[in-house]
């Protein structure tokens, strides 16, 4: 009985602090994953959401958006759809790694 209210609790919270808990768990992820720590905030999430309209930056479609950032540098650049930001992520990686892929790939020529 009282895990349940916990857990309707806990989705309550959530949804009434969605940027905070959004940000928080990017906070984690990155830290856990070496990357740079955010320069953004849950503030910084909120405004920037208030001023979009809520489409894709990158495709412009209306789907459920995802906070984007620099993995290198930490910094917010936008809202995208998931599949705009896995393209993001495979570019992002590439770039920092360029010598790596490009020595596999000349392997096979």
């Amino acid at each position: 009985k009282n895990a349940a209210k916990h857990v309707e609790a806990n989705k309550a919270w959530h949804l009434r602090n969605r940027e905070y808990a959004r940000v928080a768990m990017l906070k984690q992820w990155a830290k856990k994953n070496g990357e740079a720590e955010l320069t953004f905030t849950h503030q910084d999430i909120e405004n920037a959401r208030q001023r979009h309209d809520e489409k894709c930056d990158l495709c412009r479609k209306e789907k459920k958006l995802h906070i984007e950032h620099c993995h290198a540098t930490g910094k917010f650049r936008g809202f995208v759809c998931a599949g705009c930001n896995r393209i993001l992520a495979g570019i992002e990686e590439y770039l920092l790694n360029s010598d790596k892929y490009d020595l596999y790939l000349k392997r096979a020529l």
